[in-house]
């Protein structure tokens, strides 16, 4: 089976205007939105372009695998040897990186990243970073439960507004890896409607959607038909919430919450393996959520995602993985802590956990 190293290897003698991006690319790009551009260039200026050959020789003689950190599900090793085998292609070195973004606030338990990448004089792709596998990413998924919007929504709207109106000669594709995903649809669904024409393609790539009221239908019915949900086939992220617009289900080559990571994800020339329905482990992980999280009130998910992220810091787990792992004793000696909890939530709580343990 391919997979995006494969594509390069195959695809990457052409430019950019001599091939125009497809779903491939948009993998590539959406990874690299991980690499820290502010690691590369310490007096960096967001005004500034630079190729993406001249990013990646830097970044790759400057900065070991061991320095990046991006949790097991998002292999450090592998997104280090796409930013450098992507430098010395045709297709990638020439592509020009800006407008880099890194923004972490505690106090708002927000976290938001975007660049752009500059594929020709007349497109242009806005990608935003996603979570990896970090407990405190995670919560500030699980927050998309209950609230409207989420700080970095807002953050995502601004960045894609700003660097619309900079550019104002450019076609836009926009996507993200994960939460990335859920970013740059709710960008594209409220910039203004001179934008939305100029957006060629919204990519999700296995990131959560919206609660249903939480949207505002009539602006995204505007960029419905340019919205593509990449999953894989036991999606757990990618099946939060609803989702709407195009659903590709992707082959992955690995099990479980691995799955997440684009590079187990099977690409058959410039498209993917795509298959025709998700597996029994998604369908699982698609009825918990229906079943269960979906039908409490808004308040009720509130105070559930409240004490799921309790439980989880009293684990002293720092990643999903050690979650999966089961490196704490049991949940259940955990759930014992909470007394006041009902019969019915801890049930559930039980089980929501463990569906996050689980790597079939």
């Amino acid at each position: 089976m391919s997979n995006v190293f494969d594509y390069i290897a195959w695809r990457g003698d052409l430019t950019f205007k001599e091939n125009r991006l497809n779903s491939v690319d948009n993998f590539i790009f959406c990874m690299l939105s991980y690499i820290d551009m502010n690691r590369i260039f310490l007096n960096y200026n967001p005004n500034v372009r630079f190729s993406l050959s001249l990013a990646s020789d830097e970044f790759c003689s400057n900065i070991s695998e061991k320095e990046i950190r991006l949790g097991a599900i998002l292999p450090s090793k592998d997104i280090r040897k796409l930013f450098e085998v992507a430098g010395r292609c045709n297709r990638f070195s020439k592509v020009e990186i800006s407008d880099f973004v890194n923004r972490i606030d505690y106090s708002e338990e927000m976290q938001f990243c975007a660049l752009t990448f500059h594929l020709s004089e007349s497109e242009m792709f806005i990608a935003f970073r996603g979570t990896d596998d970090t407990l405190a990413g995670w919560k500030e998924d699980f927050k998309l439960s209950y609230l409207e919007s989420i700080p970095s929504q807002k953050c995502a709207h601004e960045y894609l507004m700003s660097v619309a109106n900079k550019y104002h000669d450019k076609k836009i594709y926009v996507g993200g890896h994960s939460k990335g995903g859920n970013l740059a649809k709710y960008a594209a669904t409220y910039c203004d409607d001179t934008v939305k024409e100029r957006i060629i393609t919204v990519y999700n790539n296995d990131g959560p959607g919206f609660l249903a009221d939480a949207i505002d239908i009539a602006e995204f019915e505007k960029i419905e038909p340019k919205v593509k949900n990449y999953i894989p086939q036991s999606s757990l992220v990618g099946q939060m919430f609803e989702n709407r617009g195009q659903r590709i289900i992707v082959k992955s080559n690995v099990r479980g919450i691995y799955q997440h990571d684009c590079f187990s994800w099977q690409v058959k020339g410039a498209g993917v393996v795509a298959l025709k329905k998700i597996s029994r482990d998604g369908e699982k992980n698609n009825k918990f959520f229906d079943n269960s999280i979906m039908k409490m009130s808004p308040d009720e998910r509130r105070e559930f995602v409240k004490i799921f992220c309790e439980i989880i810091d009293q684990t002293g787990a720092k990643t999903l993985m050690e979650i999966s792992e089961a490196k704490f004793k049991s949940v259940s000696s955990v759930m014992k802590s909470f007394k006041n909890l009902d019969k019915d939530k801890k049930a559930l709580m039980y089980m929501f956990i463990s569906r996050l343990m689980e790597a079939k």
